[in-house]
């Protein structure tokens, strides 16, 4: 009976699936921290008048990202091949989103104004934050490859 559920466990907690796991992961990090940051820039904004810089390139990312996202996993369940789909929607998204989020700041670029002391401190925060995200995600998948 060990050895039918390790098999099992094995099956189900492979390779591409924690990858899967760990890039959904990763998404709903970014768009906790995007929700937050938004708020921040929304109370902000108000205060000050006009959105700072990055506000239309963080829009398109976030906005093209996750429907990346949605779109790839028709695609891979179309195809059976889930852990690709999950691996270049959000890829695909995020590229889309940065070319229409510049060219969405280039045609805002007069409105705009600097990041304020707190809009600055969020932003080093997240970056931090999906910094280690990424490095505790090379470090797991490492190891479940080494141990599976």
């Amino acid at each position: 009976m060990v050895n039918g559920s390790t098999d099992l466990m094995h099956r189900i907690f492979n390779g591409p699936t924690i990858i899967a796991i760990m890039v959904i992961a990763f998404l709903m990090l970014v768009v906790f921290l995007v929700i937050k940051a938004l708020a921040l820039q929304r109370k902000s904004q108000q205060k000050e008048g006009a959105p700072p810089k990055g506000h239309y390139f963080n829009k398109g990312i976030t906005t093209y990202m996750p429907l990346g996202f949605l779109v790839s996993i028709p695609i891979g369940l179309i195809s059976h091949n889930l852990i690709i789909a999950v691996l270049l929607g959000p890829v695909a998204g995020l590229l889309i989103g940065i070319l229409v989020g510049k060219k969405s700041e280039s045609k805002h670029k007069k409105e705009l104004r600097t990041l304020t002391f707190e809009e600055q401190k969020l932003k080093t925060l997240a970056q931090r934050l999906l910094s280690v995200l990424i490095l505790l995600s090379i470090v797991l998948y490492t190891i479940t490859y080494i141990v599976l």
